[in-house]
Formats: structure tokens, C-alpha cells, sequence
């Protein structure tokens, strides 16, 4: 986590334009985004209701959380 915060303060502090932040957002997303899907991690994240959505794509998660009675706040 320590690095993914210092590479965003990096860039952040840096005027990235066009290509640049589309090459920066892609090498990012790859490394940090999209987790698998499983039993476990709803079992897990279900302790933790409510839950706030902020951008999170399709909503597709929350969907399955809402499915299992987990409150979403959007």
C-alpha cells in the first residue's frame, strides 16, 4: 500500500496530460485494481455493514452484498 500511495502522491504532484495519464492510470490499475470475486471476501466484507459505494464501476459487488441483506449507501 505504501507504494501505491507514494506512486499516486508522485504523480499528483506531477501535470501529467493525455497519453502520459492514460499510460500512468493503466500501469496502476493493473497492479492495484479489479479483485477476484469469492465467497470469502463477501463473508468478509458482510461484517462490515453498512457500506459506502463511491465509484465502484458496474456495482456488481454491491449487488451480491444487497443479495445477502448487507445495507449499500450509494
Amino acid at each position: 500500500m505504501n507504494e501505491y500511495l507514494y506512486q499516486f502522491n508522485e504523480v499528483m504532484s506531477t501535470r501529467l496530460e493525455g497519453y502520459e495519464m492514460v499510460q500512468w492510470r493503466r500501469k496502476i490499475t493493473r497492479k492495484y485494481s479489479w479483485a477476484v470475486l469469492n465467497e470469502k471476501a463477501l463473508q468478509i466484507i458482510t461484517k462490515y455493514s453498512p457500506l459506502i459505494e463511491i465509484g465502484a464501476g458496474t456495482g456488481f459487488w454491491a449487488m451480491l452484498l444487497k443479495n445477502r441483506g448487507v445495507k449499500i449507501i450509494t
